[in-house]
């Protein structure tokens, strides 16, 4: 009985993975030619992670001296990828935000 739960178990991660692969797949096929974001969000999160990458983390990027208001989730992680593949940030945010 244990070893038919573990079988099922694995042919379902096989077909996660499989789903998955596939998923990041099409991301990367539908935004190989973009360089720059095509959503208001991702230039706001852009500005976000920019800021972040020169060390203002919880300043807001578009008024001054007010904190930040968004989440700030996505665009540290944003900063995050930027920071230790050297990639610009425009492209970090347009090809990693689909996925």
């Amino acid at each position: 009985m244990q070893s038919k739960f573990f079988s099922d178990k694995k042919i379902s991660l096989a077909l996660l993975s499989v789903f998955i692969l596939f998923a990041f797949y099409c991301a990367i096929k539908a935004t190989k030619s973009l360089f720059l974001p095509v959503e208001q969000d991702d230039y706001r999160d852009m500005s976000i992670a920019e800021n972040m990458l020169h060390g203002l983390y919880l300043q807001d990027s578009t008024y001054q001296h007010e904190m930040l208001w968004y989440n700030p989730f996505l665009p540290a992680l944003d900063a995050f990828l930027a920071r230790i593949t050297g990639l610009p940030l425009n492209m970090i945010v347009t090809h990693a935000g689909k996925f």
